[in-house]
């Protein structure tokens, strides 16, 4: 065990298992051995000497390579198009085939990490904003006891069939729109994207939940 001064450190300390506690205004580093870390069956260590990069970092046992140079490494890796597409692709399917497991490391990493989880949350639903909707949309169906269900994709391609207009009053609705459905889920109106239409915001609020021939009635329309 060895005890140094925060004020010594010259180097970032990256790792779990450099664990460090108050102690005095100072730091308390817990060292683990390669050796010890070999006997245990525990994938990395901390001896506390920087690699040749400097890091002072964990290593992995098996080979004794710095954590943050491989992390390092695989972001150059990364920084190449092709290969992010490869490793994604990769990852997608191990986590399709370990499903269990999947969900055991992300909860870790969530626990461990909130604020960056948070953080992340926020930026991909105001990234994707339709994705958020159609999952609202369907929940509440699902609640309501609607049968089917529709994609983000789906409204894209009822937005691009109505040249991004009202189905109604035919104005313009590329800055913003309403999923309507055309038999009203209250009415028991399917969930599916055969009964979706994309609507201005005024015409959808009078429309609610009416039934589409009365509500083309009050238009003076007849089908």
């Amino acid at each position: 065990m060895a005890e140094t001064g925060q004020a010594r450190l010259s180097m970032p300390i990256h790792g779990l298992s450099a664990y460090l506690l108050n102690h005095i205004g100072g730091v308390m580093i817990i060292l683990l051995p390669r050796k010890i870390a070999t006997q245990r069956g525990i994938v990395r260590y901390f001896n506390g000497k920087p690699c040749i990069n400097g890091h002072i970092a964990e290593r992995y046992t098996k080979k004794s390579f710095c954590v943050e140079c491989s992390r390092e490494a695989l972001r150059r890796h990364l920084s190449i198009e092709s290969n992010l597409k490869a490793h994604n692709l990769r990852g997608k399917k191990w986590r399709e085939s370990h499903k269990r497991e999947s969900a055991f490391f992300v909860k870790q990493w969530q626990e461990r990490n909130k604020e960056r989880f948070k953080s992340l949350c926020s930026r991909w639903k105001s990234e994707n904003k339709d994705k958020v909707n159609t999952y609202t949309r369907n929940r509440r169906a699902l609640i309501r006891g609607s049968d089917g269900a529709h994609t983000a994709d789906d409204v894209s391609r009822i937005l691009a069939l109505q040249g991004h207009r009202c189905a109604i009053c035919m104005t313009s609705i590329k800055d913003r729109y309403h999923v309507d459905h055309i038999e009203p889920i209250v009415r028991g109106g399917s969930n599916g994207k055969d009964n979706l239409q994309v609507l201005c915001p005024s015409c959808n609020t009078s429309k609610g939940g009416k039934d589409p021939y009365e509500f083309a009635a009050t238009l003076g329309r007849l089908f």
